[in-house]
C-alpha cells in the first residue's frame, strides 16, 4: 500500500511540532446521560476535558471493523493463565467485579442506532464471569461471540480441569481495551483477589477514581475511521496462497527465537544509529515485503499509545496505529533506508490517530483490509503477571495483539534474545509460507546489521547455499542422455514389432504401422529423387489425418524438415510464414484445394506447389537416404504472432524425439493406447501428440472437425473411440467439466488428461478431479522455443488459487530470476527462464534477411553452468515464483500485468475468475488507460451461454468478482460478444477485440437503470455537496466509514434487504452498489425491490473458539 509521496505532510492548519487543530467534525459534546447519540446533521460542541476525540475516534474505528466483520476474533484480545493449586472461584468473581467497577470502559457496550454507534455504561454484569467444568463433558458449548451492542465486552472465564488445576482466560474486545489495558487489568485483578481472600466480606471492594473515565465517551463521533482489513489477491504485499474470504479471519501463528547473537547485533546498530530496535526490524521487514510484492513502496504500521503523562494505568481503547511508509530503491543502502524510516516514524506521530490519517490520505478502502497497512509490527510489552494467592500461576502464550491484517509481527520484550510471533491470516497464507517469510526476515536482518552499508538489492533473503541447492534441484538437463535416433527410426522399429497395429485412425481410412511406413518410404524415395528437400523445409498445408502423417514421415525420411500450416489460414500470418520459411515445396491436399494462398505462393513467390494425389510413386523400389542424424532439423514451428510478426523456431530430431518419448512414457502410451489429436495442426503440441503416439506403438485418432469444439459431442466421441490420452487447453476443459457435471457420463478409458497453453485455475482442476475420477490430470507449462513444454505437475486436489506448474521436465532447467539474472528466493516473483540443450539458439532469419530479436536467448549471467553441456537459454517473459515447497507457480505475463488503483493485476487471473461462472462460455479482459497512460478501468468481454439473461449475468459476475478481487468489481464494465477471437494456439487475440474505451463511454452515466437511480438519490442525501455519477467513488466523493454504515441502513430500508458493509466497500460506486442490491434481492427470491424493477486440547480448543 502506498502513502502519497511527501507524507507525512502537515494536515490543514497544522504546524510542525503542534497537533492539527480540532475541527467541528472532531468535536465531542459533554454527555448529559449514560446513553446518547449525536447525528452528523449538526456540528457537536467542543469536547469536554475528560473526553479526548482521538480515543473516541479509535473506538469508532473498532466499532466499524466489528460492523464489517461481526464477531471477528482478530478484534478480541486475550490473556491466558494456567493455575496449579487451590482457586477460590467466589473470591475471583468478587475481584473481577471489583476491577469492572473501577473501569467504566470495561462495562461499556456500543449499540447501533440509526447506523451510528452509541455508548452505554452499565453496572458489572454477572455473565462477565463464568466457571466451566470441562470434566463433565468433552467440550463445553461455545459461548456466543461478543456483541458490541449487547456485551459484556470484557470477560473472565475459569476452566476447571481438575480440582487443583484451572485455566483462567481474560478476554476483552478492542472497543474497550488495548494490550496495555490487559496488563493493568491483570495486575489489579491480582491485588483484588488477594484482598478478597483476606476479607471475610464478599461485598465489592471500595471504589477508587477510574483513571480511564475519559475512555468511555458518551457520544457518537463523526470522524472517519479505518475501512477494512486484509489485501485482495492482487494487492497483498505477499501474494495470497488460497483466495481470500470475507468471513471472520482466523490466524496461523509461528513463534521464533533468533538467539542472543542476533539480538546483540541489532542492539549494537540501534545504539550506533540512535534508534529503537523496533525501527531496525521495521526497516528490515519493509525490505522483505517489498521484495515479495515487487513494489517499491511498503507501509508497515506500529501500535502507538495515546496515554498521556500520569495516565499510564488507564484502561480503554488507548492505542492507535502509526503507519510508516518507506520508498525503497535498489541502490539505497540499508543504513540510509533505516534513517529515512526513523525520520518518517517521528514525523508520522504528528498525525494521529489512525482514522485522521486515513481521512487525510483517502486511500482505496478494500473490504477486508486496514487501509494504509501492508503489515503491522507490534511489541509485546512486559505484561503484569497474574498472582493468585495460594496458587502457582503461569502465563500461557496468548494473542497480545489482534488486528485484522494479513501479517502481524509481534516482538517479545527485548532481553537477551530477539524473539516473538508472526501471525498471518490462515485463509491467505499457509503455515509453511509463514515460516519461510520469517526465515527471509532473519537472513536479511542478519546481513543488514552486519553490513548496513550494503545496497538493499544486495541484501539476501536466502543464503547462497540455499539458492544453489534450489538451482541444482531444478536442473533436469542430465536426467536422461540426449537421444541419438530420429523419430523416423523409432517409428520404423514399431512397424517391425507391431506391423498390424493401427497407427492412424482416419474417418475414411486407417493405416497400420506397416502401411504407414511403406507409404512414407515410397514418398520419401520420390522426394529424394525429384526434389532437393534434404536440409530444407517442406510446408504441409493438409488437414490432420493419414495423409499429413505419411507426408511428414516422408519429408523427414528424405532428410528434410516439416512445417505444418492450417488448411484454413489464407491470411497475412500464413503468407508471412511462407515468406520467412522459403520451403522447397508447399504440399496441399489436391488441385481442388488449391486456393488463393497456394496461387499466391506459386505466382508471387515462385514456389513449388505439390498435391498429394498427384505425387508420382516409384514403380520400382528406390534407395532411401540414410536415417537423419539427431542434430539435424526436424520441424519449424512458428509463434502465434499475437504480439507482432510470427517467429520461426527450428527444432532438431533430438529435441522432437526426447519430448515425444517423454510424453509417451508419461501418458502410458503403448500398443492398445489411443491418443486424441486435438491441438491445431499449426500449433507445435500437435506435432508432439502425433509423434508421441507413433514412437510408442499407440493409435493416433484425429478429432473430426464436426466434434472438435462441441463439448457434448466431443465427450461422446472420446468414449466411442476408446481414447486413453487427451491433451487440450483449460478453456475447453472448462466446457467439458460443465458437461460432465450435468450428465455424469465419463469417457470410460480416458486415463490421462494433459492441460497446456493457458494457466490452470484451481477451481477447474478440482472440478475435473471430481468428474474424472479415473484419470490423471497433468498441468504442462513451456514455450515453443523449448519444445512444447518445460515443466509439469501431476495435479492433485488444490486448496490454493493457483495450480503449480511443478518441476522441470527431463532435459530442462526451469528457473525464476530477478532483473540481475540472480535466482529469486522462494516466494519472490521473477521471470521464468528455461535452460536446455533443446532450447533453440535464435529465431529463424526472416524474409529479406531480417532477423528477429535474439535478446530472449541471452545466457544468464553469474549462474553456475547447468549440468548438461551446450545448454541454451530462453527468457520466457512469463512471471513466476518458486514456492517454499520447491514447486513453481506461473503468475502471468509481464506484458499482461496492469496496475489498477494501486493494485497489481494479472489480466489472465481476472479472466480465469470470470470463466468460473457457470453461465460464461468464454471471456477476455482488456484495460482502459487514462490520458496519463495509467489503467483506470477494465472491460470484460463475455460470451454468455445460451439462455443467460444479460443484466442478471452482469450482476452475478460483479458479485463473483467482488468476492474474489474486491475493488476490481466496481472498476469493470461488461460487454457481450458472440465469440472471443483466438489465435492458432488457442490464446486470446487481444488485437482483434473491440475497442474497450467505447464500452466504458457507453456505460459511464448515472441512472443506468431504476435501481441505480434510487441508489444515486440515497447518495445525494448523504453527500449533498458531491457530484455523483455511475463511476463516482463513495470515499472520493467525501464519504467515510461511519457514513457507509448509514448508507447500508438506508439501502436496507429502501429495498427491504440486508447488505453487508464488505459488499458495499468492494463496490463503492453507484453502479457497483446497485449491482449489490440486485444480487441481494435475487438471493431473497424477490425480482423486485420496493417497486423498483430489474433487481437481480480441550481447554485450548475452548479458548480458540472463544478467543
Amino acid at each position: 500500500m502506498r502513502i502519497p509521496r511527501g507524507w507525512p505532510r502537515p494536515l490543514p492548519g497544522a504546524r510542525a511540532g503542534r497537533p492539527p487543530p480540532r475541527t467541528s467534525r472532531d468535536a465531542r459534546p459533554p454527555a448529559p446521560a449514560e446513553t446518547c447519540c449525536v447525528t452528523t446533521d449538526a456540528p457537536p460542541p467542543p469536547p469536554t476535558p475528560e473526553l479526548t476525540p482521538d480515543v473516541a475516534a479509535v473506538q469508532d474505528g473498532v466499532w466499524f471493523l466489528d460492523q464489517l466483520h461481526p464477531g471477528a476474533r482478530p478484534l478480541t484480545l486475550r490473556r491466558s493463565y494456567w493455575v496449579d493449586g487451590d482457586l477460590d472461584a467466589d473470591a475471583l468473581r468478587a475481584a473481577w467485579h471489583a476491577v469492572l467497577g473501577r473501569h467504566a470502559a470495561l462495562r461499556t457496550t456500543m449499540p447501533t442506532v440509526d447506523g451510528l454507534p452509541t455508548r452505554r455504561i452499565g453496572p458489572a454484569r454477572a455473565d462477565a464471569f463464568a466457571v466451566l467444568d470441562i470434566r463433565a463433558a468433552p467440550a463445553p458449548a461455545p459461548a456466543p461471540s461478543a456483541d458490541l451492542g449487547v456485551g459484556p465486552l470484557a470477560r473472565l472465564t475459569v476452566l476447571r480441569v481438575t480440582p487443583r488445576h484451572h485455566r483462567v482466560v481474560l478476554t476483552a474486545h478492542q472497543a474497550v481495551a488495548d494490550p496495555a489495558s490487559m496488563s493493568v487489568v491483570a495486575a489489579e485483578l491480582s491485588t483484588a483477589y488477594s484482598d478478597a481472600i483476606r476479607s471475610a466480606a464478599t461485598a465489592p471492594l471500595p471504589s477508587r477514581r477510574d483513571p480511564s473515565s475519559d475512555t468511555a465517551p458518551h457520544v457518537a463521533p463523526t470522524a472517519p475511521c479505518p475501512a477494512g482489513s486484509g489485501p485482495t489477491p492482487y494487492d497483498g504485499v505477499i501474494p495470497a496462497d488460497p483466495p481470500p474470504t470475507q468471513s471472520p479471519m482466523t490466524t496461523e501463528e509461528v513463534t521464533f527465537d533468533w538467539g542472543p547473537q542476533t539480538q546483540s547485533a541489532v542492539q549494537a546498530l540501534a545504539r550506533a544509529e540512535g534508534v529503537a530496535v523496533t525501527t531496525i526490524v521495521l526497516a528490515a521487514i519493509q525490505v522483505v515485503l517489498a521484495r515479495h510484492s515487487g513494489d517499491d513502496e511498503v507501509t508497515v504500521a506500529l501500535p502507538h499509545d495515546l496515554r498521556g503523562p500520569g495516565r499510564e494505568r488507564a484502561v480503554g481503547p488507548l492505542s492507535t496505529l502509526l503507519p510508516v511508509g518507506g520508498r525503497l530503491t535498489d541502490d539505497t543502502t540499508f543504513r540510509t533506508h533505516l534513517r529515512r524510516v526513523a525520520r518518517c516514524r517521528r514525523d508520522a506521530e504528528r498525525h494521529l490517530p489512525f482514522p485522521r490519517v486515513v481521512r487525510a490520505v483517502n486511500p482505496p478502502r478494500p473490504p477486508d483490509r486496514l487501509p494504509l497497512c501492508d503489515a503491522v509490527l507490534a511489541t509485546d510489552g512486559q505484561p503484569a503477571p497474574l498472582r493468585l494467592a495460594g496458587a502457582t500461576v503461569r502465563e500461557l502464550p496468548s494473542r497480545a495483539w489482534a488486528l485484522p491484517v494479513d501479517l502481524l509481527l509481534t516482538l517479545a520484550p527485548i532481553t537477551t534474545t530477539l524473539a516473538g510471533t508472526l501471525a498471518v491470516r490462515a485463509d491467505r497464507m499457509a503455515h509453511r509460507r509463514a515460516e519461510g517469510v520469517l526465515a527471509h526476515l532473519r537472513t536479511l536482518l542478519t546481513a543488514a546489521v552486519r553490513d548496513p552499508d550494503l545496497p538493499l538489492a544486495d541484501l539476501p533473503l536466502e543464503a547462497p547455499r540455499q539458492l544453489a541447492v534450489a538451482v541444482r534441484a531444478a536442473d533436469a538437463t542430465t536426467v536422461a542422455p540426449p537421444p541419438d535416433r530420429a523419430v523416423t527410426a523409432l517409428i520404423g522399429h514399431c512397424a517391425r514389432r507391431f506391423p498390424e497395429a493401427i497407427a492412424v485412425r482416419g474417418e475414411e481410412e486407417s493405416l497400420t504401422y506397416a502401411d504407414l511406413v511403406a507409404r512414407a518410404s515410397d514418398l520419401a524415395a520420390w522426394l529424394a529423387a525429384r526434389i532437393p528437400v534434404a536440409g530444407r523445409a517442406v510446408a504441409l498445408r493438409l488437414p490432420m489425418g493419414p495423409a499429413l502423417v505419411v507426408a511428414s514421415l516422408a519429408v523427414l525420411r528424405a532428410g528434410g524438415h516439416v512445417s505444418w500450416l492450417s488448411p484454413g489460414d489464407a491470411g497475412d500470418r500464413a503468407r508471412t510464414v511462407l515468406a520467412d520459411l522459403r520451403p522447397a515445396a508447399l504440399l496441399i491436399a489436391d488441385d481442388r484445394a488449391e486456393d488463393q494462398m497456394a496461387r499466391w505462393y506459386r505466382s508471387d513467390q515462385c514456389g513449388l506447389v505439390l498435391t498429394v494425389d498427384t505425387v508420382a510413386r516409384p514403380v520400382a523400389p528406390a534407395p532411401l537416404p540414410p536415417e537423419p542424424a539427431a542434430g539435424t532439423a526436424a520441424y519449424v514451428a512458428f509463434t502465434s504472432g499475437s504480439t507482432g510478426r510470427p517467429k520461426g523456431i527450428v527444432q532438431t530430431h533430438a529435441a522432437l524425439t526426447q519430448f515425444a518419448t517423454w510424453l509417451a512414457h508419461t501418458g502410458d502410451l503403448r500398443p492398445g493406447a489411443r491418443v486424441a489429436q486435438w491441438a491445431a495442426v499449426e500449433h507445435d503440441p500437435a506435432l508432439c501428440e502425433v509423434f508421441a503416439a507413433l514412437v510408442s506403438g499407440a493409435t493416433l485418432v484425429p478429432v473430426p472437425s464436426r466434434v472438435r469444439v462441441h463439448p457434448e459431442r466431443f465427450l461422446r466421441w472420446l468414449d466411442r473411440e476408446r481414447v486413453t490420452m487427451l491433451q487440450t487447453v483449460p478453456s475447453f476443459a472448462r466446457e467439458l467439466a460443465t458437461v460432465l457435471e450435468q450428465d455424469g457420463h465419463v469417457p470410460a478409458r480416458l486415463t490421462h488428461l494433459f492441460l497446456m497453453g493457458e494457466s490452470l485455475a484451481a477451481d477447474l482442476a478440482n472440478r475435473l478431479h471430481r468428474a474424472l475420477t479415473g484419470s490423471r490430470l497433468w498441468n504442462l507449462y513451456g514455450p515453443t522455443e523449448t519444445v512444447a513444454a518445460s515443466a509439469y505437475e501431476i495435479v492433485g486436489p488444490v486448496s490454493g488459487e493457483r495450480v503449480p506448474i511443478g518441476r522441470s521436465i527431463p532435459g530442462r532447467q526451469v528457473l525464476v530470476v530477478d532483473g540481475r539474472d540472480r535466482p529469486c528466493p522462494a516466494g519472490v516473483t521473477g521471470e521464468i527462464v528455461v535452460r536446455s540443450p533443446y532450447a533453440v539458439p535464435r529465431y529463424l532469419t526472416g524474409a529479406a534477411g531480417c532477423r528477429s530479436d535474439d535478446a530472449p536467448f541471452r545466457p544468464l549471467r553469474g549462474l553456475p553452468p547447468a549440468a548438461a553441456p551446450s545448454v541454451g537459454c530462453y527468457r520466457t517473459g512469463d512471471l513466476g515464483r518458486r514456492r517454499f515447497d520447491g514447486e513453481l507457480e506461473h503468475v502471468g505475463r509481464r506484458d499482461h500485468q496492469v496496475k489498477l488503483a494501486g493494485h497489481r493485476l494479472e489480466l489472465a487471473a481476472v479472466e480465469a475468475a470470470l470463466a468460473e461462472h457457470g453461465l460464461v462460455a468464454d471471456c477476455a479482459v482488456s484495460p482502459v488507460t487514462d490520458p496519463d497512460g495509467l489503467v483506470s478501468r477494465l472491460v470484460a468481454f463475455v460470451v454468455p451461454r445460451d439462455g443467460a439473461d444479460w443484466p442478471a449475468l452482469v450482476a452475478s459476475l460483479r458479485a463473483h468478482l467482488r468476492r474474489r478481487y474486491g475493488p476490481v468489481n466496481h472498476r469493470t464494465a461488461f460487454a457481450p460478444l458472440d465469440r472471443i477471437p483466438r489465435n492458432v494456439g488457442g490464446k486470446v487475440d487481444r488485437a482483434r477485440l473491440p475497442e474497450p474505451r467505447a464500452v466504458i463511454d457507453g456505460v459511464g452515466g448515472a441512472g443506468h437503470d431504476l435501481i441505480e437511480d434510487a441508489v444515486g438519490r440515497i447518495w445525494s442525501e448523504l453527500l449533498p455537496a458531491a457530484r455523483i455519477d455511475g463511476w463516482c467513488d463513495f470515499f472520493a466523493a467525501g464519504g467515510h466509514s461511519l457514513l457507509l454504515v448509514r448508507l447500508a441502513h438506508r439501502l436496507a430500508e429502501r429495498f427491504g434487504i440486508d447488505v453487508s458493509l464488505g459488499d458495499l466497500m468492494a463496490a463503492p460506486t453507484v453502479a457497483g452498489m446497485a449491482a449489490v442490491v440486485r444480487v441481494a434481492t435475487a438471493e431473497n427470491g424477490d425480482p423486485t425491490a420496493d417497486g423498483v424493477s430489474g433487481a437481480a486440547g480441550q481447554p485450548r480448543r475452548w479458548e480458540d473458539e472463544h478467543g
